[in-house]
């Protein structure tokens, strides 16, 4: 397989500042590019703003262009579906899932992985550099319009990657390149690149991205032709309302036998008089509300259908007394489309899983090499709380599970960890009370 540095010597012939040519290839530009174009999106920077304005009875007719912002909607759904329930860590040696939580509630990691998912769902990628600051283990996420990836030319691995951002304050460029090992820290501070620092790694960034087709895309990408079309449609009924409905024109039929000389616009109760068969009316156009309703509904339809969010949350369905059988029918493609999600995630963390437990060997907590960390997703699917609890306790009756598990599991429970351990105070202190007998205890 090539190296980074193979191929920094292939491809740019050993040049020391490669990374700046680098950010400039065009997959990486394209890339690029479609993140921003979904960030202008939701900073509602839509097509529908590109409608010009036009002449209506001699005058300039604004027209409407009417902005929905619903995309923000599903990914809202996706990232409550799939991690408003924060994920439980599991595994074959208890001190190292211990050690792990306490690692996820020091470094805030259930509020990074809710930032990673609404990356992934609104840009198609995130990357997160795990790294150990002195005193704890941390993570930060570098936004992807700010990441490239670098792959080798003959196995197409992930070999190295470039952080590159410009300052808006003083228009200063800087770069961090990932070797795996280290970062080495660049800037175009000044008249030239010029390298700034350098400090050890634990690996490279770790790549959240959802691949379509050899490219990455977001959910974004599927829902902006039907929202571009709503918003149109939207926009362009609006204006046809108010120049064609509430705005008639007054139109003649027939000649007018003495026509009004000096009458004021602003008069009233004049006698027109016209010719026989003659007629003057206002007239407006007659809306076809049946089919603007079906069109309407469509592109409602096709938007839950394409984003695969339950069309009942917004109002296509009736929500009286549907069963969890129902629920869980309704939930059945966002259930699928989460499980995508999940697998991307999951990759994802058990890189991080790793290299946590490489930092943590460093410290002198060695584990063994066969102790792993189990991931659980706790989808936030509707179901009442009785039901689960009642589900938890005739599985821990019938041996099922254990009691961990039924803790882990229970909708009532916060910190498993914290139950666990009183549970165990309780269980010493029942032992104590049962090897001192009453005499005893009163002498």
């Amino acid at each position: 397989m090539q190296t980074l540095e193979q191929y920094i010597n292939d491809k740019y012939e050993g040049n020391p500042t490669w990374f700046e040519q680098e950010v400039n290839q065009s997959d990486q530009m394209a890339r690029v590019s479609s993140v921003l174009n979904n960030k202008d999106y939701l900073n509602m920077i839509h097509r529908v703003l590109n409608r010009k304005d036009f002449t209506f009875k001699g005058e300039t007719f604004e027209v409407r262009k009417t902005i929905f912002q619903t995309v923000k909607s599903f990914i809202n759904f996706f990232n409550g579906y799939i991690l408003s329930n924060p994920i439980s860590l599991g595994g074959n040696d208890e001190e190292m899932v211990k050690e792990f939580n306490t690692v996820y509630r020091k470094a805030k990691y259930h509020k990074l992985n809710f930032n990673l998912l609404d990356s992934l769902l609104k840009y198609g990628c995130a990357y997160e550099f795990v790294y150990y600051d002195g005193s704890n283990i941390k993570s930060k996420i570098i936004n992807g319009e700010d990441g490239y990836p670098v792959y080798s030319e003959d196995t197409d691995e992930y070999i190295g990657f470039i952080e590159s951002y410009t300052s808006a304050s003083n228009n200063v460029t800087y770069y961090n390149v990932y070797w795996g090992d280290r970062v080495e820290c660049w800037t175009n501070e000044g008249t030239y690149i010029h390298k700034v620092g350098q400090y050890t790694s634990f690996g490279l960034p770790i790549k959240y991205e959802n691949i379509e087709i050899d490219k990455v895309e977001s959910m974004l990408e599927d829902i902006k032709p039907i929202m571009d079309e709503f918003e149109l449609f939207m926009s362009k009924f609006g204006d046809s309302i108010e120049t064609n409905s509430i705005n008639p024109i007054l139109t003649q039929t027939g000649t007018m036998l003495e026509a009004p000389k000096g009458i004021d616009v602003n008069a009233n109760g004049y006698v027109l008089n016209l010719e026989e068969g003659g007629e003057m009316k206002y007239v407006s156009a007659q809306l076809d509300l049946n089919s603007i309703k079906f069109y309407v509904h469509q592109l409602q339809q096709q938007l839950c259908d394409i984003s695969c969010v339950p069309s009942i949350l917004y109002g296509q369905g009736d929500v009286a007394n549907i069963s969890e059988t129902s629920i869980k029918l309704l939930y059945g493609k966002s259930h699928s489309k989460a499980n995508w999600y999940k697998y991307i995630l999951e990759d994802g963390f058990e890189e991080r899983h790793e290299i946590i437990k490489t930092i943590l060997a460093k410290k002198g907590k060695k584990y063994s090499a066969d102790s792993y960390i189990d991931i659980t997703f706790n989808y936030n699917i509707p179901m009442s709380d009785k039901d689960v609890i009642e589900n938890l306790s005739k599985q821990y009756q019938d041996g099922c599970i254990d009691k961990q598990t039924y803790i882990e599991k229970s909708p009532l429970t916060n910190d498993s960890q914290q139950v666990l351990a009183r549970l165990g105070k309780e269980k010493v202190a029942d032992n104590v009370q049962s090897v001192v007998s009453p005499e005893q205890g009163n002498q």
